[in-house]
């Protein structure tokens, strides 16, 4: 290796080694996917650590498109061509489309259509030097195009992306599978966009300022036998993957005087339209009650929580390295089952809040409990006299000391 190779290597080395100091859930949950789940976070910061991609300067993205799915890893084309450029064994790609004429097809070099021809799909070869035979992929346009819902009109139609540049989007598809074949040590198991089919998202290209992020320190969580035991750490981040959100607090009751009138509360908001629940497979909604589960379990470190997840999948009988997106029903049922037996108290549903009826016309909700009470009748006419404020009957025996 040359002297100038060998200092670009060991420069790409020190980067790494400052990246991955701030790559913790609490960072990237801050700077990349608010909205990301402990699982989420930890299967982007396995990948990040194993193929040492930063995201700080876009080399991948976690992408959270609903609440209630997984995230999307999506990783930017230009990792795969950098990643491959830098292989020792890397002799050169060559790309195009394939078109149609009449009856004719060709694979031509390039991304020119040229009128009256249809784009069919698009073809890629990743020549490696240690390599007989080349890896050569070719793709089908129909399968990888990429489309939005349209929800006027009920249909799907293509999005801005390819409606333009379809021709290059394919390419760009078949070139980023050819160098996955050929070089799967370094991008294997990474999927670009185009793959994905993201829509109409767009995909930043700013980098992050890395100076303003400090390292944070978490809790650690150690496994002995399957059993949970936590060691403390000062300082530690709050433990924000497993909170809950927070309940609203009520607020505090200031002293009343018997002069000061206060102003009746407001009839209930106006509730807002039901949303039309998604329609989900048997395995679908099996799935999201284990992936609720899963991220209820009390254990901070993602490393950690993993590990139980391995020991409990052995327990089933389930393979160890099979991810939860690949469970049958059958599998998902068995592993809410366990969860449930071996964290109880993570498994119960937390009560249903009765809702507040809404006052009628003649009604005013009493100032210290919130229960209705009619306007005119002996007790508002008392609580009035008495209080300066309407107070149910029962609430005013308390006040003179009654109950």
């Amino acid at each position: 290796m040359s002297e100038k190779k060998l200092a670009v290597k060991n420069n790409q080395v020190q980067q790494w080694d400052k990246v991955k100091e701030l790559l913790t859930p609490a960072v990237v949950k801050q700077y990349i996917c608010p909205d990301a789940t402990d699982i989420d976070l930890f299967l982007f910061l396995q990948l990040c650590k194993t193929k040492k991609l930063n995201p700080f300067i876009k080399d991948v993205y976690l992408i959270k498109y609903a609440k209630s799915s997984p995230a999307a890893i999506v990783t930017a084309k230009n990792t795969f061509f950098k990643r491959a450029d830098a292989h020792p064994m890397n002799d050169g790609m060559e790309s195009g489309v394939v078109v149609r004429k009449g009856t004719h097809a060709e694979h031509r070099p390039g991304g020119i259509v040229y009128e009256g021809e249809t784009l069919l799909g698009g073809w890629a070869i990743q020549h490696r030097k240690d390599w007989k035979v080349p890896a050569r992929i070719e793709v089908d346009l129909k399968d990888y195009i990429g489309k939005k819902h349209d929800w006027k009109t009920g249909k799907d139609e293509i999005n801005k992306m390819w409606k333009g540049k379809k021709a290059t989007m394919i390419i760009k598809v078949a070139a980023v599978q050819a160098k996955r074949e050929a070089f799967p040590n370094e991008v294997g198991d990474l999927m670009i966009s185009e793959e994905i089919n993201t829509g109409n998202a767009t995909l930043s290209t700013t980098a992050i300022d890395t100076s303003k992020i400090k390292p944070q320190k978490e809790t650690v969580i150690d496994i002995d036998d399957g059993e949970v035991v936590e060691e403390k750490k000062e300082p530690a981040i709050v433990p924000f993957l497993l909170q809950k959100s927070p309940g609203k607090k009520e607020p505090e009751k200031k002293a009343t005087k018997p002069q000061e009138k206060k102003a009746p509360k407001k009839a209930a908001e106006k509730k807002e339209p039901e949303k039309k629940e998604e329609k989900l497979t048997p395995l679908e909604k099996k799935l999201r009650v284990l992936y609720n589960l899963v991220n209820l379990i009390p254990i901070n470190d993602l490393e950690k929580k993993a590990k139980v997840l391995v020991t409990l999948q052995k327990t089933l009988k389930i393979p160890g390295d099979k991810k939860m997106m690949d469970y049958s029903k059958e599998d998902a049922e068995a592993m809410i089952l366990l969860i449930k037996k071996q964290f109880p108290e993570e498994g119960k549903e937390e009560p249903k809040k009765e809702e507040k009826r809404v006052l009628r016309k003649d009604e005013i909700a009493c100032v210290d409990c919130g229960s209705p009470m009619r306007k005119g009748t002996a007790t508002y006419k008392f609580s009035i006299k008495n209080f300066g404020e309407p107070v149910c009957y029962k609430c005013g025996r308390k006040r003179q000391g009654r109950e």
